[in-house]
């Protein structure tokens, strides 16, 4: 990062930083393929951190289109947010199919709005309106792991 600092101190080393970033990353980059899934993912919860920054707003209703993909592209990285929890986690967004992750014997399900799921595998916890439901130990055992996370 200091290196890049340095050399984006000069006009004509700025200019070449924009420009590299502007190309994106290289097709035999990994981001390259999850380049616009990760951004799409990290504007939706970055706009919600600033519109939830103050306590709760009310809901924000999103087109089903802008919804399907958001769930669409969200599914890989929800099993990669909960593939450590040590209970199973089973997603179920309004209206959708369940998704499982983890092959424990007990769980929690994770109930509500796509949007709200996503910003509950992401971190922010206190935001995300959802239900959480399952036995008393899975519940514990999966409140503790997500606190510390």
């Amino acid at each position: 990062m200091r290196s890049l600092v340095t050399q984006a101190g000069s006009p004509h080393g700025y200019a070449v930083l924009v420009d590299t970033l502007e190309a994106g990353p290289s097709r035999h980059s990994l981001m390259g393929r999850f380049d616009e899934t990760l951004n799409l993912l990290e504007y939706v919860v970055h706009h919600e951190d600033l519109r939830r920054g103050s306590g709760p707003v009310p809901h924000r209703t999103l087109h089903e289109e802008e919804v399907r993909e958001l769930w669409r592209r969200a599914r890989p990285i929800l099993t990669r947010a909960y593939r450590k929890a040590p209970v199973a986690v089973r997603l179920e967004p309004d209206d959708s199919a369940l998704t499982a992750i983890g092959k424990h014997s007990s769980g929690v399900v994770l109930s509500g709005a796509p949007l709200e799921l996503v910003l509950h595998a992401f971190g922010r916890r206190e935001a995300a309106d959802i239900g959480i439901q399952g036995s008393a130990d899975a519940m514990r055992s999966f409140a503790e792991w997500s606190a510390q996370r």
